[in-house]
């Protein structure tokens, strides 16, 4: 499910005589030091034909226990009139063990990471909204191996933008740097330098957009390499019913660059309730184009279903299947399914915390890959969970590559077997204004991999404040 209504409804339509009303000193204040972001990152157009319907929301008392370490603060402090902030440090800490499947080898990498993130919003009438959000970070590294390069203080500016709400009646839009982030991060994940023009219509919706990765500069201390690849997206959302949606996504990758990587997504995702214990998901996506002269064509899906008992604990099993196509010659016509290169896959099943659902440790790209996913969970509370997370790892196509994995070794392009993983993931937030998330993974290499192939481990923990 995409989310598709970052623009909340307000109660009346201003019609375009009612922007002639903002004073004029409050919109060069608010533009000027904005301009150079907003203006020159114009480069999505996005047009929403989704009714606001109260289903398509998740309920006031789920939102307050749901949690994304990756949203940004809560603008809840007021400054002065009209402008508000919020914002939160975050302190995590990693540990990846036998990441090369070599116990001999001393590779291990453990690392602390504080992050300062302040938000501010500027809301001067209930159809206009100025945003931004920055963020403050840097890796120590507590034990690493010979020839990592040195880490640096990335000051970021993560999001930036303007948003004018009901331009036209159903009409609103926003331009600048902003967040794509679909229900599941199965297409996006990104902050893309972007405009947005959004509609809404009963229970349809419709969207198209264009967009560049980092037109400007985001770290504004340190200089960085980026690919120059334009998006072109379109995604329709259609209400089935009071608690599903279907919402069907066309989207382009032009690519600027000397590596010539042009594709185009079609595709088809359903997200929702089957009955009040089970929720469900369902993606399919067709990729074709051209990568350095081959053609390319494949297929994946994603599908599964959590079920959740109405007990004390809530006691939950998952079970998902996720399957993206290979090809064992890709030489001439590329058959591997590959995701957008914009995705996290992270989402959440019952828990209040989101975690990588194809695997902690390997964290793979669903292309040449069928994965088993089987999980359980409880909330010990209302605002804690458990999760025991199982994932069977096997290859459509033998093949001695690996599209954007964690792990530093390749299989033998023999046999198709490449293993298991283990996650256990606990959330905690029962204490207001703090967040908490530990995350135990381990990958075992199957038959694809030399015989003496060790386990790889990894150990996360993370703890953020709101202030």
């Amino acid at each position: 499910m995409c989310r598709l209504d970052p623009v909340k409804p307000c109660g009346a339509s201003p019609c375009l005589r009612e922007l002639r009303r903002l004073p004029l000193q409050t919109v060069v204040q608010v533009l000027l030091p904005l301009g150079q972001t907003f203006c020159f990152s114009a480069l999505t157009i996005t047009i929403l034909l989704a009714a606001p319907a109260p289903s398509w929301s998740e309920s006031d008392n789920d939102a307050a226990i749901k949690y994304d370490f990756d949203d940004p603060p809560d603008t809840k402090h007021r400054l002065i009139r009209d402008l508000t902030y919020g914002s939160q440090t975050t302190l995590g800490f990693e540990y990846e063990q036998d990441y090369d499947l070599d116990r001999g080898e001393d590779d291990d990498l453990a690392t602390l990471e504080p992050e300062l993130e302040v938000a501010l919003s500027y809301d001067p009438a209930p159809w206009f909204r100025a945003f931004a959000n920055l963020d403050l970070k840097r890796q120590f590294p507590i034990e690493e191996p010979d020839g990592r390069a040195s880490q640096k203080t990335r000051l970021r500016v993560k999001e930036a933008y303007v948003t004018f709400r009901e331009v036209l009646q159903g009409v609103s839009a926003t331009v600048g740097r902003q967040e794509f982030k679909d229900e599941r991060e199965w297409l996006f994940d990104e902050d893309l330098d972007a405009a947005r023009l959004f509609y809404r219509n009963s229970n349809f919706g419709l969207e198209v957009s264009v967009s560049r990765e980092e037109l400007l500069d985001k770290d504004i201390l340190n200089e960085e390499s980026v690919d120059h690849i334009n998006n072109y997206f379109l995604v329709g959302r259609y209400a089935l019913g009071e608690d599903s949606e279907l919402t069907p996504f066309f989207l382009v990758r032009d690519d600027r660059t000397s590596s010539d990587e042009d594709l185009v997504f079609l595709g088809m995702s359903s997200t929702g309730e089957l009955t009040s214990d089970i929720d469900y998901w369902a993606q399919f996506a067709h990729v074709r184009g051209s990568e350095d002269g081959a053609d390319i064509r494949g297929y994946g899906f994603d599908v599964g279903a959590t079920y959740t008992l109405d007990v004390d604990f809530e006691p939950s099993l998952t079970l998902g299947a996720a399957f993206g196509s290979g090809d064992s010659d890709p030489d001439n016509k590329d058959r591997n399914f590959r995701q957008t290169g914009l995705q996290d896959n992270n989402d959440r099943f019952n828990g209040v915390t989101s975690f990588k659902y194809y695997g902690e440790v390997l964290d793979p790209e669903l292309s040449n890959l069928f994965i088993l996913t089987a999980g359980v969970g409880v909330r010990p509370t209302k605002r804690s969970s458990i999760d025991l997370v199982y994932h069977h790892y096997r290859q459509h196509q033998a093949s001695d590559d690996l599209r954007d994995v964690s792990i530093d070794e390749d299989p033998d392009g023999r046999e198709r077997s490449l293993g298991n993983g283990l996650d256990l993931i606990v959330g905690y937030r029962e204490i207001e204004d703090v967040s908490a998330e530990a995350v135990f993974g381990l990958f075992d290499p199957g038959a694809a991999f030399s015989s003496d192939a060790d386990t790889a481990y990894f150990i996360g923990f993370e703890v953020e404040f709101s202030f």
